[in-house]
């Protein structure tokens, strides 16, 4: 794998747990709001394991 690959999926992937971080801190602050953060983490999540799975 070449470096730029390396250093492009290493950027994707804190930005998943940017992400994941902030849904966790959300769900906390508003319970009422759970299963919606929830649902748009998984939505955001699958397509950042899209980005990173190999091209065809």
């Amino acid at each position: 794998m070449e470096e730029a690959e390396k250093q492009r999926r290493l950027a994707v992937l804190g930005i998943a747990l940017s992400v994941i971080q902030t849904a966790i801190a959300l769900s906390e602050a508003e319970p009422g709001t759970a299963l919606a953060t929830w649902l748009l983490l998984l939505v955001i999540v699958t397509a950042i394991a899209c980005r990173l799975s190999p091209r065809r």
